[in-house]
Protein backbone atom coordinates (compact mmCIF):
# COMPACT_ATOMS: atom_id res chain seq x y z
CA UNK A 1 0.00 0.00 0.00
CA UNK A 2 3.02 2.12 1.06
CA UNK A 3 4.56 1.79 -2.48
CA UNK A 4 1.79 1.94 -4.11
CA UNK A 5 1.16 5.56 -3.22
CA UNK A 6 4.96 6.57 -3.33
CA UNK A 7 4.39 5.17 -7.13
CA UNK A 8 1.07 7.51 -7.29
CA UNK A 9 3.32 10.91 -5.88
CA UNK A 10 6.09 9.84 -8.17
CA UNK A 11 4.31 10.15 -11.33
CA UNK A 12 2.21 13.20 -9.86
CA UNK A 13 5.69 14.91 -9.63
CA UNK A 14 6.86 13.97 -12.44
CA UNK A 15 3.62 15.50 -14.57
CA UNK A 16 4.53 18.47 -12.47
CA UNK A 17 7.85 18.65 -13.92
CA UNK A 18 7.04 18.37 -17.51
CA UNK A 19 4.65 21.04 -17.09
CA UNK A 20 6.73 23.78 -15.41
CA UNK A 21 9.77 22.70 -17.79
CA UNK A 22 6.93 23.33 -20.82
CA UNK A 23 6.08 26.59 -19.18
CA UNK A 24 9.77 27.64 -19.02
CA UNK A 25 10.91 26.99 -21.87
CA UNK A 26 7.68 28.48 -23.99
CA UNK A 27 8.58 32.29 -21.54
CA UNK A 28 12.33 31.34 -22.99
CA UNK A 29 13.11 33.95 -25.50
CA UNK A 30 16.21 31.40 -26.80
CA UNK A 31 13.71 28.73 -27.07
CA UNK A 32 11.01 30.48 -29.18
CA UNK A 33 11.66 29.61 -32.86
CA UNK A 34 10.34 32.79 -34.61
CA UNK A 35 7.98 32.05 -37.54
CA UNK A 36 9.63 32.47 -41.28
CA UNK A 37 6.76 34.73 -42.81
CA UNK A 38 3.78 32.37 -41.87
CA UNK A 39 0.55 33.70 -43.41
CA UNK A 40 2.30 37.19 -44.02
CA UNK A 41 2.81 37.52 -40.69
CA UNK A 42 5.43 40.07 -38.56
CA UNK A 43 8.41 38.64 -37.51
CA UNK A 44 11.00 39.37 -35.36
CA UNK A 45 11.12 41.15 -31.79
CA UNK A 46 10.48 44.74 -30.03
CA UNK A 47 11.61 45.83 -26.60
CA UNK A 48 11.06 47.45 -23.36
CA UNK A 49 13.16 48.15 -20.76
CA UNK A 50 10.93 47.56 -18.03
CA UNK A 51 9.59 43.84 -19.40
CA UNK A 52 11.69 42.71 -22.20
CA UNK A 53 11.35 40.99 -25.38
CA UNK A 54 8.28 40.91 -27.05
CA UNK A 55 7.92 38.04 -29.78
CA UNK A 56 5.95 38.55 -32.75
CA UNK A 57 5.00 34.98 -33.92
CA UNK A 58 6.49 31.58 -33.26
CA UNK A 59 5.82 28.01 -34.66
CA UNK A 60 6.63 26.54 -31.28
CA UNK A 61 5.76 25.68 -28.46
CA UNK A 62 2.00 27.72 -30.44
CA UNK A 63 1.79 28.82 -33.62
CA UNK A 64 0.41 32.56 -32.90
CA UNK A 65 1.54 35.69 -34.80
CA UNK A 66 0.62 39.86 -35.14
CA UNK A 67 -0.54 40.37 -38.69
CA UNK A 68 -1.66 43.07 -40.80
CA UNK A 69 -4.26 42.99 -43.46
CA UNK A 70 -2.96 44.14 -46.82
CA UNK A 71 -5.43 45.50 -47.58
CA UNK A 72 -6.95 47.89 -44.87
CA UNK A 73 -3.43 48.39 -42.54
CA UNK A 74 -5.21 46.16 -39.91
CA UNK A 75 -3.08 44.26 -37.49
CA UNK A 76 -4.86 41.19 -35.49
CA UNK A 77 -3.47 38.38 -33.93
CA UNK A 78 -0.93 37.92 -30.91
CA UNK A 79 2.54 38.82 -29.69
CA UNK A 80 3.90 36.90 -26.54
CA UNK A 81 6.29 38.72 -23.38
CA UNK A 82 7.69 36.31 -20.70
CA UNK A 83 6.34 38.52 -18.08
CA UNK A 84 2.91 39.59 -19.14
CA UNK A 85 2.13 36.35 -21.95
CA UNK A 86 -0.63 37.48 -24.16
CA UNK A 87 -0.52 41.03 -25.99
CA UNK A 88 -4.05 41.11 -28.30
CA UNK A 89 -3.69 43.59 -31.27
CA UNK A 90 -7.62 42.87 -32.51
CA UNK A 91 -10.08 42.39 -33.27
CA UNK A 92 -13.08 42.55 -31.04
CA UNK A 93 -13.79 39.45 -29.98
CA UNK A 94 -15.25 37.16 -27.29
CA UNK A 95 -12.43 34.39 -27.07
CA UNK A 96 -10.53 31.85 -25.22
CA UNK A 97 -7.76 34.33 -24.68
CA UNK A 98 -4.26 32.54 -26.64
CA UNK A 99 -4.19 30.67 -29.58
CA UNK A 100 -4.32 27.65 -27.33
CA UNK A 101 -7.23 28.68 -26.09
CA UNK A 102 -6.27 27.66 -22.30
CA UNK A 103 -3.87 29.81 -20.69
CA UNK A 104 -7.04 32.33 -19.35
CA UNK A 105 -10.64 32.23 -18.87
CA UNK A 106 -12.87 33.43 -21.19
CA UNK A 107 -12.80 37.42 -21.67
CA UNK A 108 -15.06 40.01 -23.96
CA UNK A 109 -12.47 42.17 -25.45
CA UNK A 110 -13.26 45.47 -27.70
CA UNK A 111 -11.41 48.40 -28.69
CA UNK A 112 -13.89 50.61 -27.30
CA UNK A 113 -12.46 50.06 -23.94
CA UNK A 114 -8.96 51.55 -24.81
CA UNK A 115 -8.25 55.40 -22.92
CA UNK A 116 -8.64 57.61 -25.41
CA UNK A 117 -9.48 58.12 -29.41
CA UNK A 118 -8.23 56.74 -31.81
CA UNK A 119 -10.37 53.61 -29.49
CA UNK A 120 -9.33 51.09 -32.35
CA UNK A 121 -7.00 48.04 -32.74
CA UNK A 122 -3.64 49.24 -34.32
CA UNK A 123 -3.78 49.96 -37.88
CA UNK A 124 -1.19 50.93 -40.43
CA UNK A 125 -1.94 53.81 -43.38
CA UNK A 126 -1.10 51.67 -45.96
CA UNK A 127 -0.03 55.35 -47.58
CA UNK A 128 2.51 57.01 -45.03
CA UNK A 129 2.78 53.89 -43.21
CA UNK A 130 2.12 55.38 -39.43
CA UNK A 131 0.77 53.31 -37.04
CA UNK A 132 -1.93 54.56 -35.07
CA UNK A 133 -5.10 52.50 -32.48
CA UNK A 134 -3.74 50.01 -29.64
CA UNK A 135 -2.52 46.48 -28.60
CA UNK A 136 -3.62 44.95 -24.75
CA UNK A 137 -2.04 43.13 -22.37
CA UNK A 138 -4.85 40.24 -21.81
CA UNK A 139 -3.55 39.30 -18.37
CA UNK A 140 -3.18 43.04 -16.77
CA UNK A 141 -7.70 42.78 -16.83
CA UNK A 142 -8.67 46.32 -17.41
CA UNK A 143 -5.39 47.73 -17.88
CA UNK A 144 -2.51 46.98 -19.92
CA UNK A 145 -3.58 49.20 -22.88
CA UNK A 146 -0.24 49.89 -25.49
CA UNK A 147 -0.76 53.02 -27.58
CA UNK A 148 0.98 52.99 -30.86
CA UNK A 149 1.47 56.51 -31.83
CA UNK A 150 0.39 59.95 -30.34
CA UNK A 151 1.10 63.25 -32.37
CA UNK A 152 -0.56 65.52 -29.77
CA UNK A 153 2.43 64.66 -27.30
CA UNK A 154 4.87 66.89 -28.30
CA UNK A 155 7.64 64.64 -27.01
CA UNK A 156 6.31 61.58 -29.07
CA UNK A 157 5.34 63.55 -32.38
CA UNK A 158 6.39 61.82 -35.53
CA UNK A 159 7.99 59.08 -33.36
CA UNK A 160 5.15 56.84 -33.02
CA UNK A 161 5.19 53.25 -34.81
CA UNK A 162 5.82 53.05 -38.46
CA UNK A 163 6.03 50.67 -41.18
CA UNK A 164 8.51 51.24 -43.91
CA UNK A 165 6.29 50.84 -46.96
CA UNK A 166 9.50 49.92 -48.70
CA UNK A 167 11.35 47.23 -46.37
CA UNK A 168 8.22 46.38 -44.09
CA UNK A 169 10.73 47.19 -41.39
CA UNK A 170 8.82 48.60 -38.59
CA UNK A 171 10.41 51.29 -36.33
CA UNK A 172 9.30 54.06 -33.47
CA UNK A 173 7.78 53.75 -30.24
CA UNK A 174 4.73 52.17 -28.47
CA UNK A 175 3.44 53.24 -25.13
CA UNK A 176 1.86 51.88 -21.95
CA UNK A 177 1.61 54.25 -18.72
CA UNK A 178 -0.75 52.59 -16.73
CA UNK A 179 0.17 49.79 -13.08
CA UNK A 180 1.58 47.41 -15.89
CA UNK A 181 4.39 49.82 -16.29
CA UNK A 182 5.54 48.43 -19.48
CA UNK A 183 6.61 52.01 -20.80
CA UNK A 184 8.27 52.61 -23.62
CA UNK A 185 8.70 49.99 -26.69
CA UNK A 186 11.10 50.15 -29.46
CA UNK A 187 10.24 48.42 -32.20
CA UNK A 188 13.48 48.44 -33.78
CA UNK A 189 17.08 48.90 -32.91
CA UNK A 190 17.59 52.54 -34.67
CA UNK A 191 15.61 53.82 -32.30
CA UNK A 192 18.63 53.29 -29.95
CA UNK A 193 21.73 53.79 -31.47
CA UNK A 194 23.86 52.33 -28.42
CA UNK A 195 21.71 49.15 -28.09
CA UNK A 196 24.43 46.08 -27.72
CA UNK A 197 21.61 44.26 -29.84
CA UNK A 198 20.11 44.61 -33.17
CA UNK A 199 16.64 44.18 -33.02
CA UNK A 200 13.79 45.21 -35.58
CA UNK A 201 10.02 43.95 -36.02
CA UNK A 202 9.55 43.62 -39.98
CA UNK A 203 6.51 42.46 -42.27
CA UNK A 204 7.10 40.83 -45.73
CA UNK A 205 6.21 43.39 -47.78
CA UNK A 206 7.46 42.25 -50.93
CA UNK A 207 5.66 39.04 -51.51
CA UNK A 208 2.36 40.44 -50.04
CA UNK A 209 2.40 44.02 -49.56
CA UNK A 210 1.84 46.39 -52.28
CA UNK A 211 2.13 50.19 -51.72
CA UNK A 212 -0.26 52.55 -52.84
CA UNK A 213 0.16 55.14 -55.39
CA UNK A 214 0.85 58.83 -53.86
CA UNK A 215 1.20 62.34 -55.70
CA UNK A 216 -1.90 62.49 -57.95
CA UNK A 217 -2.04 65.53 -60.24
CA UNK A 218 -4.88 66.13 -62.95
CA UNK A 219 -3.93 68.32 -65.98
CA UNK A 220 -6.34 69.10 -69.35
CA UNK A 221 -6.00 66.41 -71.91
CA UNK A 222 -4.39 68.59 -75.09
CA UNK A 223 -6.60 67.72 -78.14
CA UNK A 224 -9.57 67.30 -76.48
CA UNK A 225 -12.55 68.99 -75.13
CA UNK A 226 -13.67 68.07 -71.71
CA UNK A 227 -10.92 65.17 -70.58
CA UNK A 228 -8.33 64.85 -68.37
CA UNK A 229 -4.83 63.07 -67.55
CA UNK A 230 -4.62 61.78 -64.33
CA UNK A 231 -1.15 60.88 -63.57
CA UNK A 232 0.68 59.72 -59.96
CA UNK A 233 3.44 58.23 -58.60
CA UNK A 234 4.44 54.39 -58.61
CA UNK A 235 5.35 53.37 -55.23
CA UNK A 236 5.87 49.35 -55.49
CA UNK A 237 7.51 46.61 -58.13
CA UNK A 238 5.06 43.95 -57.73
CA UNK A 239 1.51 45.12 -59.11
CA UNK A 240 -0.02 43.84 -62.66
CA UNK A 241 -1.89 47.75 -62.87
CA UNK A 242 -3.64 50.45 -61.59
CA UNK A 243 -7.26 51.48 -61.20
CA UNK A 244 -8.99 54.98 -62.09
CA UNK A 245 -12.00 56.06 -60.64
CA UNK A 246 -13.77 59.28 -60.72
CA UNK A 247 -16.49 60.86 -58.77
CA UNK A 248 -18.65 64.49 -58.62
CA UNK A 249 -19.18 64.01 -54.85
CA UNK A 250 -16.66 61.63 -53.39
CA UNK A 251 -19.18 58.93 -52.16
CA UNK A 252 -20.98 57.59 -56.14
CA UNK A 253 -17.28 56.14 -58.22
CA UNK A 254 -17.20 54.91 -61.66
CA UNK A 255 -14.12 54.00 -63.70
CA UNK A 256 -12.36 56.93 -65.65
CA UNK A 257 -9.60 54.65 -67.31
CA UNK A 258 -7.78 51.71 -66.01
CA UNK A 259 -3.71 50.85 -67.36
CA UNK A 260 -2.09 47.44 -67.20
CA UNK A 261 1.50 47.07 -67.08
CA UNK A 262 3.14 45.38 -70.44
CA UNK A 263 3.79 41.58 -69.89
CA UNK A 264 7.52 42.25 -70.85
CA UNK A 265 7.87 45.24 -68.29
CA UNK A 266 8.41 43.09 -64.71
CA UNK A 267 9.60 45.73 -62.14
CA UNK A 268 8.29 49.23 -62.01
CA UNK A 269 10.07 51.55 -59.51
CA UNK A 270 8.94 54.68 -58.39
CA UNK A 271 7.41 55.47 -62.11
CA UNK A 272 4.82 58.28 -62.96
CA UNK A 273 2.32 56.44 -64.22
CA UNK A 274 -0.99 58.21 -65.96
CA UNK A 275 -4.01 57.51 -67.66
CA UNK A 276 -6.48 59.37 -69.75
CA UNK A 277 -9.99 60.16 -70.52
CA UNK A 278 -12.90 62.21 -71.86
CA UNK A 279 -16.46 62.45 -71.42
CA UNK A 280 -16.64 64.81 -68.73
CA UNK A 281 -18.58 67.55 -68.20
CA UNK A 282 -17.58 71.31 -68.25
CA UNK A 283 -17.59 73.46 -65.21
CA UNK A 284 -17.95 70.41 -63.22
CA UNK A 285 -15.84 69.38 -60.30
CA UNK A 286 -14.34 65.58 -60.60
CA UNK A 287 -12.30 64.02 -57.69
CA UNK A 288 -10.27 60.92 -58.55
CA UNK A 289 -8.80 58.21 -56.75
CA UNK A 290 -5.97 55.59 -57.93
CA UNK A 291 -4.81 52.08 -56.54
CA UNK A 292 -2.57 49.12 -57.54
CA UNK A 293 -3.95 45.37 -58.10
CA UNK A 294 -2.13 42.57 -58.45
CA UNK A 295 -4.25 40.21 -60.97
CA UNK A 296 -4.36 36.45 -62.40
CA UNK A 297 -6.43 35.33 -65.00
CA UNK A 298 -8.28 38.20 -65.18
CA UNK A 299 -8.96 38.63 -61.21
CA UNK A 300 -8.14 41.10 -58.73
CA UNK A 301 -5.97 39.11 -55.93
CA UNK A 302 -4.52 41.65 -54.30
CA UNK A 303 -4.34 45.71 -54.19
CA UNK A 304 -3.25 48.54 -52.41
CA UNK A 305 -5.68 51.20 -50.69
CA UNK A 306 -7.20 53.53 -52.98
CA UNK A 307 -5.34 56.97 -52.90
CA UNK A 308 -7.61 59.98 -52.99
CA UNK A 309 -6.26 63.40 -54.94
CA UNK A 310 -6.83 65.98 -53.12
CA UNK A 311 -9.88 66.76 -52.19
CA UNK A 312 -9.88 70.72 -51.63
CA UNK A 313 -8.45 71.24 -55.01
CA UNK A 314 -11.50 69.17 -57.15
CA UNK A 315 -10.62 69.25 -61.27
CA UNK A 316 -12.20 71.30 -63.32
CA UNK A 317 -12.60 70.86 -66.57
CA UNK A 318 -13.66 74.10 -68.69
CA UNK A 319 -15.53 74.67 -72.06
CA UNK A 320 -14.10 73.99 -75.13
CA UNK A 321 -14.24 76.31 -77.94
CA UNK A 322 -15.89 75.89 -81.33
CA UNK A 323 -13.75 74.46 -84.60
CA UNK A 324 -15.15 76.83 -87.10
CA UNK A 325 -15.45 76.67 -90.92
CA UNK A 326 -17.34 77.87 -93.98
CA UNK A 327 -18.92 76.50 -97.41
CA UNK A 328 -20.65 77.88 -99.94
CA UNK A 329 -24.21 77.11 -100.67
CA UNK A 330 -24.70 75.32 -103.83
CA UNK A 331 -26.91 78.22 -105.40
CA UNK A 332 -24.28 80.97 -103.95
CA UNK A 333 -27.09 82.25 -102.09
CA UNK A 334 -25.04 83.69 -98.72
CA UNK A 335 -22.68 81.53 -97.18
CA UNK A 336 -22.88 78.46 -94.39
CA UNK A 337 -21.12 78.85 -91.24
CA UNK A 338 -20.15 75.53 -89.81
CA UNK A 339 -18.54 74.83 -86.01
CA UNK A 340 -17.75 71.44 -84.33
CA UNK A 341 -20.15 71.73 -81.18
CA UNK A 342 -17.23 70.54 -78.78
CA UNK A 343 -18.64 72.08 -75.06
CA UNK A 344 -21.14 69.62 -73.24
CA UNK A 345 -23.35 72.59 -71.29
CA UNK A 346 -23.02 75.28 -73.78
CA UNK A 347 -26.49 77.14 -73.70
CA UNK A 348 -26.03 78.81 -77.17
CA UNK A 349 -23.64 80.58 -79.43
CA UNK A 350 -22.79 83.50 -80.81
CA UNK A 351 -22.63 83.79 -84.65
CA UNK A 352 -20.24 87.72 -85.46
CA UNK A 353 -19.50 89.07 -88.85
CA UNK A 354 -16.54 90.88 -89.56
CA UNK A 355 -16.02 93.08 -93.45
CA UNK A 356 -11.94 93.95 -92.17
CA UNK A 357 -11.38 90.86 -90.02
CA UNK A 358 -10.09 93.08 -87.20
CA UNK A 359 -11.16 92.10 -83.73
CA UNK A 360 -13.02 95.52 -82.71
CA UNK A 361 -15.11 95.09 -86.12
CA UNK A 362 -16.75 91.93 -85.52
CA UNK A 363 -21.04 92.66 -84.76
CA UNK A 364 -23.33 90.06 -83.50
CA UNK A 365 -25.50 88.46 -86.65
CA UNK A 366 -27.84 85.87 -84.60
CA UNK A 367 -27.48 84.45 -80.76
CA UNK A 368 -29.97 81.42 -80.21
CA UNK A 369 -30.15 79.21 -77.34
CA UNK A 370 -28.86 76.21 -79.12
CA UNK A 371 -32.05 74.35 -79.08
CA UNK A 372 -33.27 76.58 -81.76
CA UNK A 373 -29.69 76.23 -83.75
CA UNK A 374 -30.19 74.00 -86.72
CA UNK A 375 -27.81 70.56 -86.35
CA UNK A 376 -26.58 67.79 -88.23
CA UNK A 377 -24.67 65.23 -86.43
CA UNK A 378 -22.13 66.79 -84.19
CA UNK A 379 -22.04 70.09 -86.14
CA UNK A 380 -23.89 73.05 -86.21
CA UNK A 381 -24.81 75.49 -88.94
CA UNK A 382 -26.13 78.67 -89.82
CA UNK A 383 -26.97 80.45 -92.67
CA UNK A 384 -26.12 83.72 -93.18
CA UNK A 385 -27.90 85.26 -96.66
CA UNK A 386 -27.66 89.03 -95.90
CA UNK A 387 -24.11 89.59 -97.67
CA UNK A 388 -23.20 91.26 -100.29
CA UNK A 389 -21.55 88.91 -103.48
CA UNK A 390 -18.22 89.18 -104.56
CA UNK A 391 -17.32 90.82 -100.94
CA UNK A 392 -15.03 89.03 -98.50
CA UNK A 393 -16.43 88.45 -95.05
CA UNK A 394 -14.93 87.69 -91.99
CA UNK A 395 -16.75 85.01 -89.47
CA UNK A 396 -15.99 83.70 -85.79
CA UNK A 397 -18.71 81.89 -83.16
CA UNK A 398 -18.91 82.64 -79.32
CA UNK A 399 -20.02 79.88 -77.43
CA UNK A 400 -22.09 80.52 -74.28
CA UNK A 401 -20.94 80.13 -71.03
CA UNK A 402 -17.67 81.79 -70.79
CA UNK A 403 -17.53 83.50 -74.46
CA UNK A 404 -15.14 80.75 -75.47
CA UNK A 405 -14.29 82.02 -79.55
CA UNK A 406 -13.73 79.90 -82.34
CA UNK A 407 -11.06 80.30 -84.75
CA UNK A 408 -11.70 83.57 -87.19
CA UNK A 409 -12.84 82.12 -90.86
CA UNK A 410 -12.83 84.34 -94.19
CA UNK A 411 -14.98 83.94 -97.28
CA UNK A 412 -15.42 85.65 -100.54
CA UNK A 413 -19.11 84.46 -101.49
CA UNK A 414 -20.09 83.67 -104.90
CA UNK A 415 -20.05 86.74 -107.47
CA UNK A 416 -22.86 87.93 -109.27
CA UNK A 417 -23.74 85.80 -112.53
CA UNK A 418 -25.35 89.08 -114.11
CA UNK A 419 -22.80 90.39 -115.97
CA UNK A 420 -20.74 87.28 -116.39
CA UNK A 421 -20.08 86.92 -120.62
CA UNK A 422 -19.50 83.10 -122.80
CA UNK A 423 -17.79 82.87 -125.63
CA UNK A 424 -17.55 79.88 -127.56
CA UNK A 425 -14.29 78.16 -128.76
CA UNK A 426 -13.85 75.94 -131.51
CA UNK A 427 -12.09 72.58 -131.04
CA UNK A 428 -8.71 71.88 -133.22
Amino acid sequence: MFKKSIKSLLIVCLLILIVVFVAILFRNKANVTQAENVDETLTGWAWSGNIGWISFSSTTPFNYGVKIDNTTGNFSGYAWNEMYGWIYFGPDATLLVGPDKTLLANSSINSGSAPSDPKIWAKADLVTGVVTGWAKILSAKDGGWIKMSDDSVVSWKDKGVKVDLSTGDLSGWAWNGDATNVGWISFNSINEPTSPTAYKVNYPISSSFINAPTNIKVANLPGACCGAIVEWKDNSDNETGFEVEMSTDKNNWIPFCEKKLPKNETTITKEVVSCRGDKLSPGVNYYFRVKAVIEENKKIIKESVWLLGDVNKPYKPGYCAPVASISLPTDCNGVTINWKQTGVGVVSYDILRSETGQAESFLSVISKPIEYINGQDDYTYFDDKNINKGKTYYYKVIAQTDNLESNVVPILPCASLKNMKWKEVKPR
